[in-house]
């Protein structure tokens, strides 16, 4: 991947970190979120996505209604079905 300017660049992948907090995280999620985006995914990518939206779905600063625990519970079966 080219570098771009206020983002972290992995030289070595991310498999190669010893370990992942604070702005290399979040480095990390907007590249996986933007490599995601689209339908014709394969399912592996497909999980990677639902678990990137269950995750932001629970960190959502809003009350957790009957919709949003829905949206939240199949983001997760989702996850299960394509992992």
């Amino acid at each position: 991947m080219q570098p771009a300017p206020g983002f972290l660049h992995l030289k070595t992948g991310i498999s190669k970190l010893p370990q992942v907090i604070g702005r290399a995280q979040r480095d990390i999620k907007r590249c996986i979120v933007t490599h995601t985006a689209g339908e014709d995914l394969p399912p592996f990518v497909r999980a990677v996505r639902a678990l990137m939206d269950f995750q932001y779905l629970c960190q959502a600063l809003i009350i957790i209604t009957d919709v949003m625990l829905q949206k939240i519970v199949d983001r997760l079966k989702e996850f299960h079905d394509k992992k």
